[in-house]
């Protein structure tokens, strides 16, 4: 598969699971074909947050009042994105 047929079928359990306590994380393959010191450290860096027990408190917390996403980095600009697409909703 590829990254748009995962997020689709991530998107589609989603909204067949809606509710508190539902929780997805999706990690990003981010730099895996280009084997470099800088890839596996971003990788590290971004997989860590995602997998956090921090993001995992931080969205189970706040689940139904609003739109939940955590991650290493997120950034409002150009568009709300998590960099590096690893995150946990």
């Amino acid at each position: 598969g590829n990254e748009k047929q995962t997020l689709i079928k991530l998107w589609d359990h989603c909204r067949a699971h809606p509710g508190e306590g539902s929780v997805v994380t999706y990690l990003h393959s981010k730099g895996s074909f280009h084997a470099k010191p800088e890839n596996e450290l971003l990788r590290s860096f971004i997989t860590r947050g995602a997998t956090s027990e921090e993001c995992l408190g931080a969205v189970l917390n706040n689940a139904g009042d609003t739109c939940d996403v955590c991650s290493s980095r997120f950034s409002p600009l150009p568009h709300p994105h998590t960099s590096g697409n690893m995150w946990t909703a």
